[in-house]
């Protein structure tokens, strides 16, 4: 009798360790999903119409986040990029840049910054006529 309550004991504590396990697999991946806000995409392209070209554009964000800062497409001769954030409430703290000599396609950064008024500055130079395309993710 002693035996059959053992086994009746390890059976329970394992279906209960399978539920858990299953639930744990099917429940995390909804949960992290649910934390995530939604990313906007901005995608620029900026032809150099002269050796150096400045781009600038205002964000608002309403959610901290993620920024993911893509080199999408290189059309031609760009020899760099420099591409700034400035949080514009708070400058000094939160904001960043990234330099590129002889980009290519695929490079990227990602940085984490909190809610605010932005101000992406892009410079790119290179050869005339050459274009650039860089995507934006932000919250």
């Amino acid at each position: 009798m002693k035996m059959n309550k053992t086994i009746l004991a390890t059976v329970l504590i394992t279906a209960i360790i399978a539920v858990s396990i299953i639930a744990v697999y099917t429940i995390s991946p909804l949960v992290i999903k649910a934390q995530e806000p939604n990313q906007q995409v901005k995608e620029i392209t900026i032809n150099l119409t002269n050796r150096i070209v400045k781009h600038r554009e205002n964000i608002n964000t309403t959610s901290d986040g993620q920024w993911i800062v893509t080199i999408k497409s290189i059309n031609g001769n760009v020899k760099a990029v420099n591409i700034i954030i400035v949080n514009l409430d708070n400058w000094k703290s939160h904001s960043t840049k990234w330099l590129r000599l002889d980009p290519s396609v695929g490079d990227s950064f990602t940085v984490n910054l909190p809610a605010g008024h932005y101000r992406l500055i892009i410079l790119a130079a290179g050869r005339v006529n050459s274009t650039i395309t860089i995507t934006v993710s932000y919250p």
